[in-house]
C-alpha cells in the first residue's frame, strides 16, 4: 500500500513539474511573440494560470515566464531587461494571477468576465500610476497623475478588447466542453426518464 502511495505521489509531482514547465514556456511565447500594441494574451494567460495553480507556483510561473521573456526581448531588440517600471509590470501580473484564484471549475460567465475586466483595469491604473510615478514627463501632483491617465486611455481601450478577444480562445473552449456535458447529462438524465 505505501508502495502504491509513492507512486502516486511520484506521479503527482511530476505532473505539477510538467504542468509548471509547460505554462512557463507558454507564458514565455505569449510574452516574446510579436502582437500588436496592448494586444498581448497575457492578462487572461496569468488569470487563466493562476486559477489552474497554488499562488506560490503561480508566482514563479509568473515570475519566470516574464523573467526570461524579458531576457530574450532585450537581446532581440537591445533594450534594458530591467528598470523601475519592471516593479510595476510584474507586481501588476502577479495580482492578475491572484484574481484567477478566484476562478473556478464552476465559476459563472458573468464572474469571468466582471474579473477579465477587472484586471484590465487593474492593470491599467497600476502600470499607468507606474509611468506617472517614474517619467519626468508628468508633473508629481494630482493634475500631473490625471494627464497620465488621460493619455492612456487609448492603451485601456485597446487592452479592454484585447481582453475580451482573448478570453474567447482561453477561457472559452472550457466553457464551452462544460456546457456541453452538462447538457448530455441533462438530455442522458431526461431520456432515461422518459423510457421509464
Amino acid at each position: 500500500m505505501k508502495q502504491i502511495n509513492n507512486s502516486i505521489n511520484k506521479r503527482n509531482i511530476q505532473d505539477i513539474i510538467f504542468k509548471c514547465v509547460l505554462y512557463t514556456v507558454v507564458g514565455i511565447l505569449v510574452k516574446i511573440l510579436p502582437h500588436s500594441l496592448c494586444m498581448t494574451p497575457l492578462n487572461n494567460f496569468y488569470l487563466h494560470t493562476g486559477s489552474k495553480f497554488s499562488k506560490m507556483i503561480t508566482i514563479t510561473i509568473v515570475v519566470l515566464s516574464m523573467l526570461i521573456g524579458d531576457v530574450i526581448l532585450s537581446r532581440l531588440y537591445n533594450y534594458p531587461i530591467f528598470g523601475w517600471w519592471s516593479l510595476f509590470t510584474y507586481s501588476g501580473f502577479i495580482f492578475i494571477s491572484f484574481l484567477g484564484s478566484q476562478i473556478s471549475s464552476n465559476c459563472s460567465r458573468n464572474k469571468l468576465i466582471v474579473c477579465i475586466i477587472s484586471t484590465s483595469l487593474l492593470f491599467w491604473i497600476w502600470t499607468n500610476f507606474g509611468a506617472w510615478l517614474l517619467i519626468s514627463n508628468y508633473p508629481k501632483n494630482l493634475s500631473g497623475l490625471i494627464t497620465c491617465y488621460i493619455m492612456a486611455l487609448p492603451f485601456l481601450k485597446a487592452a479592454l478588447f484585447s481582453d475580451l478577444v482573448w478570453s474567447l480562445i482561453v477561457f472559452y473552449p472550457v466553457y464551452w466542453h462544460r456546457s456541453s456535458l452538462t447538457y448530455n447529462h441533462v438530455h442522458y438524465a431526461f431520456s432515461k426518464k422518459i423510457q421509464t
